[in-house]
């Protein structure tokens, strides 16, 4: 037989007995509270987290072999004897003239030799060698120009005021001294031996007979010569002493206007 059961303390005079506590009733239609009567929380009791145990991330670890890399080409050197090469060719026509011609050349195929080596300088190397070649030709070509355009230039010099090809004429002296007004007179003849129309001048010189010292130079004008004619040439100085003996001279004759 079980003891009866005690009852609850009286409490003291003026204080009431606490009622018991009671949870509010949740609102009507609504769920129960969270986590009440809800699985474990997460994480427990489940497997482990994502990566736990597993292996090394990717890349970790011992590397694999290397994937092969090809080698970078090798740079290839510049080609300065073929720069050179094309520079002095084009200078022969600027300023260098047949010495850069030679140049370009030499360099040029210089620059052929070091472009097989190199793979570089091929095209400047056979562009200075093809201009250097032209401005050889070229000046080869200007040379005997000049000298022609020369020797016509120094004939038509002559001709018009120079020394007369003595093949042109033929000259005799005459008379030579002095009046009694103090003229030295000098005279004499030339013939045309040409076949065209001449124009000669005729220089000559004055000197005394005794000391040799020069009196005086001169020259006579003879124009229109018929070709196969003679004509009559006379060359005089003044201011000398009457009667004195001078020694005259034929010094040139020279073309004029011819």
């Amino acid at each position: 037989m079980s003891d009866p059961p005690i009852p609850p303390p009286i409490p003291p005079p003026g204080e009431s007995t606490p009622a018991p506590y009671t949870p509010a009733p949740p609102p009507y239609g609504a769920g129960p509270p969270p986590g009440y009567g809800a699985g474990p929380p997460p994480g427990y009791g489940a497997g482990p987290p994502p990566g736990y145990g597993a292996g090394p991330p990717p890349g970790y670890g011992a590397p694999g072999p290397a994937a092969y890399q090809p080698m970078p080409p090798a740079t290839r050197g510049s080609n300065g004897l073929a720069v050179a090469a094309l520079v002095l060719g084009i200078l022969t026509f600027v300023c260098l003239g047949p010495i850069g011609a030679i140049l370009a050349i030499v360099f040029g195929a210089l620059g052929l030799k070091r472009a097989k080596e190199i793979g570089d300088g091929q095209g400047m190397s056979i562009a200075g060698i093809v201009l250097g070649s032209v401005g050889m030709v070229g000046s080869i070509i200007a040379i005997i120009l000049l000298v022609t355009l020369g020797a016509t230039a120094t004939h038509n010099l002559n001709n018009f005021g120079g020394e007369a090809d003595p093949s042109t004429f033929t000259i005799a002296t005459g008379a030579c001294g002095v009046d009694l007004l103090g003229t030295a007179t000098f005279s004499g003849t030339i013939k045309n031996t040409t076949s065209s129309s001449k124009n000669f001048s005729i220089k000559a010189e004055f000197r005394n007979q005794q000391t040799g010292a020069v009196i005086d130079t001169s020259s006579d004008l003879v124009s229109d010569i018929a070709p196969g004619d003679t004509a009559q040439w006379r060359v005089t100085s003044l201011g000398n002493q009457a009667g004195s003996a001078v020694r005259c001279q034929v010094l040139e004759v020279d073309n004029f206007f011819n």
